[in-house]
């Protein structure tokens, strides 16, 4: 059997890739009884390069991955035991300033009258509107909508209430004013 590259020389073996004879000088490598042309030869290494480019590539792809990994969990570790901190913080304050919060720094409607005032016309335009805009006859007639917690019903009497008609009113503190504070007078369109 003669080579394929040179006819008139005789073969020393098949190539274990394309089975074609080869002489010597065509032989590129020979291991344990394995002989490879040169075109093989070539073919083999430029796919072993291929490979270990997709390889080279996959692995740095992963280190990526690992890193940003890394930096979320590093994220995690510095800035959650941060946030929990700061809210046990506000549920502690927030429980101490509730227990030392003593009963004479709740609202006193007496000591407060014009914010008084205020939150008595505020239940006078919510029964209005409960009403299809008809005003209340009397403030008795408003005493589910005051916030009974801030104020109570005993303040009423401190407020002289006039309905001029179903869509009019007139809402005015009785009594002397303190500290020279002029008189509020409060309507359906606001403070007078």
């Amino acid at each position: 059997m003669n080579c394929s590259n040179h006819p008139q020389k005789r073969a020393v073996g098949n190539c274990s890739r394309c089975g074609k004879p080869f002489c010597e000088e065509c032989i590129a490598e020979e291991q344990k009884e394995t002989v490879v042309c040169f075109p093989c030869a070539a073919a083999i290494a430029a796919h072993e390069a291929a490979v270990g480019v997709e390889k080279r590539q996959e692995d740095r792809e992963e280190r990526e991955i690992r890193r940003e990994s890394r930096k979320k969990s590093t994220y995690l570790r510095i800035f959650l035991p941060i946030a929990v901190v700061v809210a046990l913080l506000m549920v502690g304050l927030n429980v101490y300033f509730k227990r030392s919060m003593k009963k004479s720094d709740a609202f006193d409607p007496n000591e407060f009258p014009t914010a008084t005032m205020i939150i008595v016309d505020q239940a006078i335009q919510r029964y209005a509107a409960d009403h299809g805009g008809t005003f209340p006859e009397n403030l008795q007639a408003i005493g589910k909508y005051i916030d009974s917690e801030k104020i109570g019903s005993a303040p009423l009497n401190q407020f002289i209430y006039n309905r001029q008609s179903p869509t009019q009113y007139v809402l005015r503190q009785k009594g002397p004013r303190k500290n020279g504070v002029p008189e509020i007078v409060m309507t359906e369109r606001g403070i007078e």
